[in-house]
């Protein structure tokens, strides 16, 4: 994908992994080295010396390196569950993006065939007229209804454009245009024992609340880090040294020295028992956060399962509002061509059906993305999904 959020979300999760691994440093050996030369020139003559060392240093006790590595080790699983919560989110934006031009294509679609059907309603009504055999209110209440429709179809042209150049920018790739359903697709509610499992999992496996359970892990592990600071910290030290000099006198040899220190923090100024009790306030904040996420993940999971079924009902509704609406359209104009309906009839029975094809194709779209949402809020967004739409925009009609 080159998308430049998902992008720069990645190489950000590139530089967050790091940080476990800076912080183990601080566990391991350090090794260091040191050349020094020296040159004298005076009345007795040319003297000098050279010396080097190798310096072995390792901590042998350090609670606070130790609670610092294992915050960092949070912080980064923290920012993979980030990374992973980011391309969820970009999936579900062009799922949503996709949605809305889909509904610009019912609405231009239903505009369309509104322009058509007017169109020749306008026709029939000025021979009628001309005939004599309506009034001129029929032939301007067909001019308007037309008027109306092109308007329609003008606005629908226009957001189906802005939606695909939507699509364009969240792709990365020139998006001309899209695929409506299959009109003999039908659309079921997924398995009723992986909505209980995802339903059960109270959000568990929800990015965002992951990312909470880390971010609370890592501020109590820094509180820990900080209440470390007031302990004993022990280091061993081992150094090899050659020293060289030359001139007046000559002299050389090797020293290896060993030692262990300990150190025991006595006063700072109140600057640990400061740090220990802010750090002691954010983990009990990051807790309450975590509790908020939960809260927040397990009504949009109960919200849109509660959605997804009433989708489901509704689009068979909407799939019989078309039939029936179809039905009464014929009738209309059987009645008109035999003068018991007027052209008022006729134009408002048009606009109930492509008002039913209409809600039909929402239906469907309106069902797309609360399933996709539901996913989401399940934690099992993926782009497996996509492959699924896929499935659903080019499956062989039944």
């Amino acid at each position: 994908m080159t998308d430049p959020t998902l992008n720069s979300s990645r190489a950000q999760l590139a530089a967050d992994q790091l940080t476990a691994d800076i912080a183990l440093g601080k566990l391991l050996p350090q090794i260091n080295a040191r050349l020094e030369v020296t040159s004298t020139d005076d009345e007795t003559g040319n003297s000098g010396s050279r010396s080097g060392e190798i310096i072995l240093q390792q901590s042998l006790f350090d609670p606070v390196a130790w609670y610092d590595y294992r915050a960092a080790y949070a912080e980064s699983a923290a920012a993979k569950t980030a990374f992973s919560d980011t391309q969820q989110q970009w999936l579900l934006t062009l799922i949503r993006t996709y949605a809305d031009a889909l509904r610009a294509i019912a609405a231009q679609e239903a505009a369309n065939t509104d322009t058509l059907a007017f169109t020749e309603a306008l026709h029939h009504a000025s021979q009628r007229h001309t005939a004599g055999l309506v009034v001129k209110t029929e032939v301007l209440e067909a001019q308007a209804a037309l008027d109306n429709a092109y308007a329609a179809a003008h606005s629908a042209k226009a957001e189906l454009s802005l939606q695909l150049e939507i699509l364009s920018r969240i792709s990365s790739q020139p998006v001309s245009a899209v695929t409506p359903f299959t009109p003999g697709l039908e659309l079921q509610l997924p398995d009723e024992q992986q909505l209980n499992q995802w339903l059960l999992s109270d959000g568990i496996n929800h990015p965002q609340i992951q990312q909470a359970q880390q971010e609370e892990i890592k501020m109590r592990l820094l509180n820990k880090s900080a209440a470390a600071a007031h302990f004993p910290k022990a280091d061993f030290t081992a150094t090899v040294q050659h020293t060289q000099s030359y001139g007046n006198k000559h002299d050389e040899g090797t020293t290896t020295m060993l030692s262990a220190k300990i150190t025991l923090p006595l006063l700072a100024g109140g600057s640990h028992y400061g740090e220990q009790q802010k750090t002691h306030w954010q983990a009990i904040a990051a807790g309450h956060q975590q509790e908020e996420s939960r809260r927040a993940v397990r009504f949009e999971l109960r919200r849109l399962l509660r959605q997804i079924r009433y989708d489901v009902m509704n689009i068979n509704g909407r799939r019989q509002a078309i039939i029936s609406a179809t039905s009464a359209m014929n009738a209309t104009r059987s009645a008109h061509r035999i003068g018991t309906r007027n052209m008022v009839d006729v134009l408002n029975a048009q606009r109930t059906l492509s008002a039913a094809e209409k809600e039909f194709a929402n239906a469907r779209s309106d069902y797309m993305t609360h399933l996709m949402e539901l996913k989401y809020y399940a934690g099992a967004l993926d782009e497996t999904d996509v492959a699924l739409m896929n499935r659903w925009f080019s499956a062989d009609e039944n």
